[in-house]
């Protein structure tokens, strides 16, 4: 994946977990068009550059708090 592909899915991820909308990690990887070990790595990007990403299971989605 190329780095621009990269960083539209890091915002992508962003937008949605403002919008408590990214679902499960599967379904967030579905959603994306990437494996979920991806999704995972992702989101560990997100929490290196500070962003308050968590899942919240009530919600069913990841969260920005």
């Amino acid at each position: 994946m190329k780095y621009s592909e990269y960083s539209n899915v890091l915002d992508r991820i962003i937008f949605l977990a403002e919008r408590k909308m990214t679902g499960t990690p599967n379904e967030l990887s579905q959603k994306l068009n990437v494996s979920p070990s991806t999704i995972k790595r992702m989101i560990r990007t997100l929490k290196d550059k500070n962003i308050p990403i968590t899942y919240c299971r009530y919600e069913n989605s990841y969260i920005i708090q």
